[in-house]
């Protein structure tokens, strides 16, 4: 007698298999929220508008801040000497966080302001932005008085 050799999978053993992936991926699926991700790029947004809150107040000569309107949005304005006195005159960008997030600054000052050398001329001490998300993560964005910005 002449034994049979197996050319291939059986059409049962390829529906268990899949089934099982199925249940695997569904399973790990239900874990998955996107909206986790939101912090995060929140923070890069952050740490990105105040970097070029600063490149722009050395490049254009005027002064330029980030106010930290909380608890859902920030402000970037271009400054005008005023009698002396930088004050806002125009809206660069304004950001709203999506929901479920909240700004907040962690020091007295809600506003960063950088002048014409990049240098955070409105604290001696570091300015410290932190976001919130429901799920309980938190990040920060520190601003350096020498205009550093770092997010932590």
């Amino acid at each position: 007698m002449i034994a049979r050799q197996h050319d291939g999978y059986s059409l049962i053993e390829v529906l268990v298999t899949i089934s099982i992936l199925g249940i695997l991926l569904g399973s790990a699926l239900v874990h998955y929220d996107p909206r986790r991700e939101d912090i995060n790029t929140a923070q890069q947004a952050a740490t990105g508008d105040l970097r070029a809150a600063r490149v722009a107040a050395i490049t254009s000569g005027r002064h330029v801040s980030v106010e930290v309107q909380a608890p859902y949005a920030w402000t970037v304005h271009r400054l005008e000497n005023v009698g002396g006195v930088w004050t806002p005159s125009t809206d660069l960008k304004h950001v709203d966080l999506p929901t479920g997030l909240t700004v907040a600054s962690t020091t007295a000052v809600a506003t960063v302001e950088f002048n014409t050398r990049g240098v955070m001329v409105n604290s001696d001490t570091p300015i410290t932005i932190k976001l919130n998300d429901d799920f309980g993560a938190a990040r920060i964005v520190t601003v350096w008085p020498s205009g550093e910005v770092q997010p932590g």
